[in-house]
C-alpha cells in the first residue's frame, strides 16, 4: 500500500521496451555494481556533505531492483528514504559508456550511438542490448586501454551524479507527483545540489553529458514538458551549463591534470548547452530526428564499429 501511495521522484520514466538483458546478466551486474555504488554513497557522497545534511544522508538507503519502467530510470521514494537503482539501467549506462569510448577510439561515427537510442527509447523498438546490437563483444573493447578507461570515467561520473541527484531529491525535502513548473523547479533543484557536490570533490563531470543525451531520448519531442514531472527541458540544461561554465576550475582540482580538466569542463558545459539549444528549438530538434532518421538506419548498427 506504501508503494503505491508513496509520491516517487522519479529521474526519468518511460514505457517500457522488451527486456534487453537475461536475468543471469544482470546478477552479475549487481554483483559487480551494488557494492561499488554503497560505497560511491557512503564515501564520495555522504562524508563529504555539509554537515548539516550528513545525518539524514546516513540513513539514505539504495535499493536495486532487477528492472525499471525503461531501460533508463532512477527514482526516490520521500517516505522510505529509499534509492532505487534498477540493475538493468546501471548496466544499460554501463554499456552506453562503453559505446562512445569505443567509437572514439575507433573514429566511428556517434549519430549510430543516437539512432540507436532514438530507436530503443524514443520508439520502443524491440532491439538487442547496446553492444549487442552493434556486434561489440564487451570484453575486446573493455580490454583495449582508452575504451577501458574513458568508459570507466563516463559511468562512474554519472552514476555519482545519479546518486546525489536522488539524493538530493531527499536531502532537500522535494515533495513527489508534481507536475509542470514545481516538478522542473525541483529537478533543476537536485541538478544544481548534485553539481554543487561535484565542486566539493573536484569530480571531472564528464558522465553527465552522455547521460542527458541519453535521457533526452527518451521524449524528444517534449510531450511530457507540460505536464510530465521529470522532463528533460531547455531550461533545465540550460542551468546544468551555466553551473559547470561559472566555476570550471572547482570540477578540475582534483584531476591529475587540472588545467585540461578545466578545458574539457567547459567543452562538456557547451555540448549540454548545445543539447539545451536543441530541446528549445522544436524546428531544431524535429531537423535532428528526421536526420538521425534518415542517415543512420536500425540495419547499420551491426556493422557501425564492430569488434571483430
Amino acid at each position: 500500500m506504501l508503494r503505491q501511495a508513496a509520491a516517487l521522484l522519479v529521474l526519468v520514466a518511460a514505457p517500457a521496451a522488451a527486456q534487453i538483458y537475461s536475468d543471469a546478466e544482470l546478477a552479475r551486474t549487481r554483483e559487480r555494481a551494488a557494492p561499488s555504488l554503497q560505497a560511491m554513497l557512503e564515501q564520495d557522497v555522504t562524508l563529504n556533505l555539509p554537515r548539516e545534511y550528513r545525518q539524514d544522508a546516513a540513513q539514505l538507503r539504495l535499493v536495486f531492483p532487477v528492472r525499471g519502467p525503461s531501460p533508463l530510470a532512477f527514482w526516490a521514494i520521500p517516505e522510505t528514504g529509499e534509492i532505487y537503482l534498477p540493475l538493468e539501467s546501471i548496466r544499460f549506462f554501463d554499456d552506453i559508456a562503453t559505446l562512445h569510448a569505443w567509437f572514439e577510439h575507433n573514429g566511428c561515427d556517434p549519430g549510430m550511438i543516437q539512432s540507436y537510442l532514438w530507436s530503443l527509447l524514443g520508439q520502443g523498438r524491440d532491439l538487442p542490448a547496446p553492444l549487442d546490437a552493434f556486434r561489440i563483444d564487451r570484453e575486446v573493447a573493455l580490454a583495449e586501454p582508452f575504451t577501458e578507461d574513458v568508459s570507466g570515467k563516463i559511468l562512474s561520473s554519472g552514476m555519482l551524479f545519479i546518486l546525489l541527484h536522488e539524493a538530493g531529491h531527499q536531502l532537500l525535502g522535494h515533495e513527489g507527483g508534481l507536475s509542470g513548473t514545481l516538478s522542473q523547479s525541483q529537478e533543476t533543484e537536485a541538478d544544481l545540489f548534485a553539481l554543487e557536490h561535484f565542486t566539493r570533490i573536484g569530480a571531472w563531470p564528464v558522465g553527465v553529458i552522455f547521460f542527458f543525451q541519453t535521457l533526452w531520448w527518451l521524449d524528444p519531442f517534449g510531450e511530457a514538458v507540460a505536464g510530465g514531472t521529470h522532463p528533460v527541458t531547455a531550461a533545465r540544461l540550460e542551468a546544468i551549463a551555466a553551473a559547470m561554465q561559472a566555476r570550471p576550475e572547482a570540477f578540475s582540482f582534483s584531476e591529475p591534470d587540472p588545467a585540461k580538466a578545466r578545458m574539457q569542463t567547459l567543452a562538456i558545459a557547451e555540448n549540454v548547452a548545445t543539447l539545451a539549444d536543441i530541446a528549445g528549438d522544436e524546428t531544431f530538434r524535429r531537423f535532428m530526428i528526421d536526420t538521425v532518421t534518415t542517415s543512420y538506419p536500425p540495419d547499420g548498427f551491426a556493422m557501425a564499429c564492430p569488434s571483430d
